[in-house]
């Protein structure tokens, strides 16, 4: 059909389309009048909606075949084939585009047409770049250019040159990169196109963060998404906040990155690509494998790898099968790592792919390093930096030689480790790379240790530490926080060995801070907050709440629907599908609402606001501990426990108290004995006089290497025990002196850390407001709901709760307005995931979930059920479990349980308990006199120890 004067334009073609669903037949019944020249209009705007609005491109794709088929000719069918490419390449879909280019191309060919065959084949190199076939990409690159000389088309040689250097991108050639950026930027820059502008500021940019120039890239990120964002460009502008996400990261401010990658990911629902979903999710895995979130990094990295192994993007695939294998090797899973890096070299080790080898070999360096082959890990990690420092990749480089420079110290060469440590440091400083900076300052302390410089080691040390918290107070996920100290505790422990070494009271203190800044940091972190006004963050953050509510009561309901079937043992084929679907949707939501707060604590202002680091003072430390009043804080170094004494008139370290090997022996002895009571009460009764036997043989041995090596220094004090690792497990109230348990000769109390224990000390708590009591039995709990009237009796104004009124709602509501809060109930500890340990009440289980985000104004919590303050103990001792909620929560004292309490003897026990605090008492006085009176009836510690006071004793 010929042109015509009054054929139709392309904006009355968008105008006539609208959002209709089905163009084709729209644009038969209208049937306007189409010409030859209004294909390649057509073409230039799906090229420009491609990353504005998809889905009228993929109308106006659908007008341009229509349009091609009423024309008949082949430049008409070639235009409309390259538009369809286009849509599928913004769509990912590399391979199908590339077929449609291919297509396209042959038919301009055919019809006489090169010049316009050359138009089209710059596009199609970026859709070869990203299937890896690069030498085709080459040759249509070669012979584009050409034909485009030809035409002397300043913009069209200017986008070629684009595509070019994006094609040098990809082969890792970064400086001719640039180059080809520039020279693209100024013909833009003389045609005044800001789009074209951008997306070199897009491109530079992403070259620059490879180059160590970040903060170059940030303003170019900068300018070009405030351009795509005036122009609709919405996915562009994605694109653009995630690669600043991924700049954050890089700089250490990690709740930073998470914040943007989480924001991008919910703004891109619909408008990324799967290659822009996958890239998010490699980029993920890379975050997480530096937070020790590995099983977080290898979801990432299987979700990215099966969608670049789709797509036909090699290159990422073998940078996700990379992370995978990082990930299995320091889980611990040999098999998968060597399986996953054979893949990788495989496909790199073919003389074209120098930089992705040289990242294969510095990762397996790491592993190397990780399973203690010292020579494995330098020669690889020498052979990296040397291919990295060609290519001008200097935070690889920095990386590959830290690498090295540790398995040098690991293999005793001190010298060489410390040349090569000091010279990285040196960069690490003037890029501001404190998470390099830090490992060449462990180095360095590490290597001066071994040459007997005590006092230049502990200041290389102070160093490390001093970076390490810096990068942790920029994580706001509270479990990311224990995580990200896994691999860097033995840092805090080294430095306060070399304090103690020195025996001074200057050094004990400062082995005191030190430990303090690694020991449940992230629990006095939050605390701190109740030292101010609550901080009730954004309008989002509490839209953010809600939202984690509605999930946690999702939550709730589905378990208890589980919880009935449980009840109600399933039979018949068609009874256990149902229950095993029950519990998949019950498992599915607990890792929804597990990662929907990690979520929350990234996007609430609230959280964001606590992360100042919180470390109490030494002297303010003395200044609230009580004459009558010692803390022991337990420590370990070189697998030996010892433990700081603190009183008001100084500090005393006893050193070497026992090896951890065998008091872990001895607490697995002493379990043994406890777990015997399982096989009930007619047992326990007969057999008693030999189970209290072995129990104390155990509680007095514990107490001769524990507790017998301070009793001078702490010279018969009340005490408040800070327990390390293990002793966490320790009743150490319960341990016996000859023929005396130490209850019986002083009150004990235990904080997490003395931190802790100061934040829970100072204050007024309203203990003069009615208590809340509140009770659930049950089969294994018959005497609960006696034990709750019998309260009841003592607290005449109690709100009393009992049976199907104790709900999640109800308690929740009432437990801010309380002066004592009183829950007896029968408690789950989840091993596999502490955080969703639970209190059974009447409607569903009361987790961490529910309890964190209350203002309790209690003075004391009491959760009098089994098991209630069991609890896992993570990297930098913190401990995870229901108490922590509760501690979140504001409550400064909690009297829990630590293992199966017994129901007659608890309800004996929390009477007596009661009546003192009635009487005047202090909470650790009412305790031991209650534990006291309890051995007189059941003198086995099963009956009486269990229960614990954590946090402010009076």
């Amino acid at each position: 059909m010929p042109d015509s004067a009054d054929a139709t334009s392309v904006r009355d073609l968008v105008a006539m389309i609208g959002d209709a669903p089905d163009v084709r037949s729209l644009l038969d019944r209208s049937s306007p009048a189409v010409s030859t020249s209004l294909l390649p209009q057509l073409k230039a705007e799906i090229d420009r909606l491609v990353y504005a609005d998809r889905d009228a491109a993929a109308r106006l794709v659908d007008a341009a075949d229509w349009a091609a088929d009423r024309l008949g000719d082949d430049a008409s069918f070639a235009y409309a084939t390259a538009s369809r490419a286009r849509l599928l390449y913004a769509e990912a879909r590399y391979a199908d585009a590339a077929r449609l280019y291919d297509a396209a191309l042959d038919s301009l060919r055919g019809a006489g047409r090169p010049l316009d065959a050359a138009v089209l084949a710059k596009q199609q190199i970026l859709t070869l770049i990203y299937l890896g076939r690069f030498e085709e990409a080459l040759e249509h690159s070669r012979v584009a250019r050409k034909l485009l000389r030809r035409m002397g088309e300043p913009r069209l040689l200017a986008e070629h040159e684009t595509n070019v250097g994006n094609l040098h991108y990809r082969r890792d050639h970064y400086r001719r990169a640039l180059a080809c950026y520039d020279r693209a930027r100024s013909c833009f820059e003389s045609l005044g196109d800001e789009i074209a502008l951008a997306y070199m500021d897009q491109n530079s940019a992403s070259v620059l963060v490879d180059l160590d120039r970040a903060d170059e890239a940030l303003k170019l990120y900068a300018s070009a998404r405030e351009v795509y964002a005036r122009r609709g460009m919405r996915t562009l502008a994605l694109e653009v906040d995630l690669a600043v996400a991924y700049i954050a990261y890089l700089k250490g401010n990690y709740n930073e990155a998470l914040r943007g990658f989480h924001t991008a990911q919910e703004a891109g629902a619909g408008l990324l690509n799967p290659a822009d979903v996958a890239l998010t999710d490699l980029d993920l895995a890379t975050v997480s494998l530096r937070m020790n979130a590995l099983d977080d990094a290898a979801d990432s990295a299987d979700r990215a790898g099966a969608a670049f192994e789709a797509l036909g993007m090699a290159r990422e695939l073998g940078s996700a099968r990379r992370l995978r294998a990082v990930a299995a090797a320091r889980m611990g899973d040999r098999d998968t790592a060597a399986a996953a890096f054979g893949e990788v070299i495989a496909q790199f080790d073919d003389g074209a792919h120098h930089v992705q080898l040289a990242l294969t070999r510095l990762e397996l360096a790491a592993v190397s390093l990780h399973e203690g082959d010292f020579p494995a890990a330098a020669e690889n990690a020498r052979l990296a930096s040397s291919i990295l420092d060609r290519a001008s990749l200097a935070p690889k480089r920095r990386l590959a030689r830290v690498i090295e420079a540790k398995a040098l110290l690991g293999a005793g060469d001190t010298a060489r480790a410390s040349r090569i440590a000091r010279a990285t440091l040196r960069s690490a400083a003037s890029a501001g790379d404190e998470w390099i900076a830090y490992q060449c300052h462990c180095i360095l302390g590490g290597a001066e240790r071994a040459r007997g410089r005590r006092t230049a080691a502990l200041s290389s040390y102070r160093e490390a530490i001093a970076a390490v918290e810096r990068l942790r107070s920029r994580i706001v996920v509270d479990d990311l926080k224990t995580r990200f100290l896994e691999d860097k505790v033995g840092l805090y422990e080294s430095a306060v060995e070399m304090c103690l070494e020195e025996a001074t009271a200057e050094r004990t203190a400062e082995a005191l801070r030190t430990l303090e800044l690694a020991k449940s940091r992230s629990l006095s972190d939050l605390l701190s907050s109740y030292l101010r006004e609550f901080i009730p963050g954004s309008e989002s953050g509490r839209e953010a709440r809600q939202r984690f509510k509605a999930m946690v009561d999702d939550l709730a309901w589905f378990k208890s629907k589980l919880d009935r079937s449980d009840r109600e043992p399933p039979s018949g084929e068609g009874a256990r599908r149902e229950l095993r679907r029950r519990t998949r949707e019950v498992e599915l939501r607990e890792q929804q609402v597990m990662v929907a707060f990690q979520r929350l604590q990234v996007e609430d202002s609230a959280f964001a606001e606590l992360q100042a680091p919180h470390v109490v003072d030494i002297d303010e430390l003395q200044s609230l501990v009580a004459d009558d009043e010692a803390i022991v804080e337990y420590l370990e170094t070189d697998n030996q426990y010892s433990a700081i004494v603190v009183t008001r008139s100084g500090l005393t370290a006893v050193r070497h108290l026992a090896p951890v090997a065998e008091v872990n022996r001895l607490l697995d002895g002493l379990r043994f004995q406890l777990d015997k009571f399982v096989y009930g009460r007619e047992f326990a009764d007969r057999e008693l006089v030999h189970l209290r036997r072995g129990a104390d043989l155990y509680l007095a041995r514990l107490y001769e290497l524990l507790m017998a090596p301070i009793e001078r220094a702490t010279d018969g004090r009340h005490l408040v025990v800070v327990p390390y690792g293990q002793l966490h497990y320790v009743p150490m109230h319960a341990l016996l002196d000859g023929p005396t348990y130490v209850i019986q000769k002083r009150g004990v109390s235990y904080a997490p850390s003395a931190t802790v224990f100061a934040l829970c000390t100072p204050g007024h708590r309203r203990r003069e407001a009615a208590p809340l009591l509140c009770g659930v039995s049950d089969a294994s709990a018959p005497e609960i709901e006696r034990e709750i009237e019998t309260l009841g009796r003592l607290f005449p104004d109690a709100r009393v709760l009992t049976g199907d009124d104790v709900t999640r709602a109800t308690v929740a509501r009432e437990a801010e307005n309380c002066g004592i809060l009183h829950i007896a109930s029968h408690a789950v500890f989840r091993s596999d995931n502490p955080m969703l340990s639970s209190l059974r009440l009447a409607d569903g289980d009361l987790t961490f979930y529910d309890v964190f985000n209350l203002r309790l104004s209690a003075d004391l919590v009491v959760l009098s059920g089994c098991n209630t303050g069991t609890v896992a103990v993570g990297a930098g001792d913190e401990l995870h479990g229901l108490m922590r909620g509760f501690l979140y929560a504001g409550a400064p004292s909690l009297l829990i349980s630590m293992w199966a309490a017994d129901d007659a003897s608890t309800a004996s026990l929390m009477r007596t308990f009661y009546s003192e605090l009635l009487d005047g008492s202090t909470k650790r006085e009412a305790l031991r006199t209650a534990q006291c009176a309890a051995i007189e009836t059941h003198a086995h510690p099963y009956y009486w120890a269990p229960f614990t006071l954590l946090g402010r004793a009076v």
